[in-house]
């Protein structure tokens, strides 16, 4: 994704990230140095980082479908993402755009939640890029990882019932973090 920048500091949305997104995060963040090279320093990193959090076939799997995601995302996307610094827990308008696009599969008003998070990323709502959101957070809901969920409307991060913390979602079965064993 040649045109990829770092954002600057003006333009940084001020929410911290659980350190179990911030590995997947980093995928979108270096799939410009994937294409080129073919190098696959960045996925096992990721990959390291998540099985902190969960077991390797999920890391594995979570990787493998964000990989997939970051890809569909910037072939359907015409113009360059701007992103912060790998390994930065804050993050970018765009990154931002991208966890919305993620979370907006367990959102209430699901349909129009995904048509908000594409339409602000600049996306199609037909793509290929959805079903690749969807199935990745199907992957980190498995996981039993947090997840942030923003109101694209209102540009703030939200909980369902319109508050103003973010709305971290997880399997429903999984109120704590899981930690490898």
């Amino acid at each position: 994704m040649a045109g990829d920048e770092f954002q600057n500091e003006d333009d940084v949305v001020s929410v911290l990230l659980h350190p179990s997104v911030v590995p997947v995060l980093d995928l979108f963040r270096s799939t410009s140095e994937l294409e080129p090279a073919h190098d696959l320093a960045a996925l096992a990193q990721a990959e390291r980082e998540l099985n902190r959090w969960t077991s390797s076939a999920l890391a594995r799997a979570i990787v493998s479908d964000a990989t997939l995601l970051a890809f569909s995302v910037a072939r359907e996307r015409p113009q360059p993402f701007t992103y912060q610094a790998p390994g930065s827990r804050r993050m970018s308008a765009d990154e931002r755009n991208l966890i919305a696009l993620v979370g907006a599969a367990r959102v209430w008003g699901r349909r129009t939640a995904i048509e908000e998070a594409a339409t602000a990323l600049g996306i199609p709502t037909e793509g290929s890029s959805i079903p690749a959101a969807e199935r990745l957070l199907s992957r980190i809901a498995q996981a039993g990882l947090p997840w942030p969920a923003f109101d694209l409307v209102g540009g703030s991060a939200s909980t369902p019932h319109g508050g103003d913390q973010p709305m971290l979602l997880a399997s429903a079965d999984d109120a704590a973090f899981r930690f490898k064993t």
